[in-house]
């Protein structure tokens, strides 16, 4: 396998990703980190940046926020570079959470606002969908529930055509949550 880089870069990946579902997080970093080495060595951006990606992913779940995020703006300077709409809108969005997950509520609500232009721009319902939903969930932390309620409602919108069960329960709770924080409590009861 050492032979071949790309698919040796590959199985450490998939090895990491095992790792990472089992909890072993040292472990699956550095599996990702040894995979980076030898996607750098073979100039492989889009084997890096999906290794950024995951490593600020395991460093998230970690509560390691800092390094998360810095992984994240790598895996994002590699999307742009590449022209990869689709990894650009997927980098910012998972900034946000972590912003959010750091109470930077403005940086985090900038990120969304960011991915979410992206996702309009090329169509990307799903994209458009998450981003709506959080930063519906951002405005109510922020106190702000009139702005919350339209974000979860275009959310809402999206996921109703395929009928995606769980993210429309998820955008129904958020819409509750909404009404519930603006005294509407028959709204919030027919929501909930």
């Amino acid at each position: 396998l050492e032979k071949h880089p790309v698919i040796f870069s590959k199985v450490l990946a998939l090895q990491g990703s095992i790792f990472e579902d089992l909890g072993s997080y040292d472990l699956a970093i550095e599996y990702f980190t040894e995979s980076i080495d030898i996607c750098k060595a073979n100039k492989d951006t889009n084997g890096l940046s999906d290794m950024y990606s995951r490593i600020g992913n395991v460093r998230y779940l970690m509560g390691e926020n800092d390094l998360a995020l810095q992984t994240y703006e790598d895996a994002l300077e590699l999307e742009r570079i590449k022209g990869n709409r689709m990894g650009e809108m997927m980098s910012l969005c998972q900034m946000g959470l972590v912003e959010l997950q750091r109470g930077n509520h403005k940086a985090a609500q900038n990120a969304h606002e960011d991915a979410l232009a992206i996702a309009k721009e090329d169509r990307m319902n799903r994209g458009i969908a998450d981003n709506e939903m959080y930063i519906g969930r951002i405005c109510l932390e922020v106190g702000d529930a009139d702005s919350a309620l339209i974000h979860f409602e275009n959310a809402y919108e999206i996921w109703e055509v395929p009928g995606i069960k769980i993210r429309m329960g998820q955008t129904l709770l958020g819409m509750a949550r909404a009404y519930y924080a603006l005294g509407n409590e028959r709204a919030f009861l027919a929501k909930a």
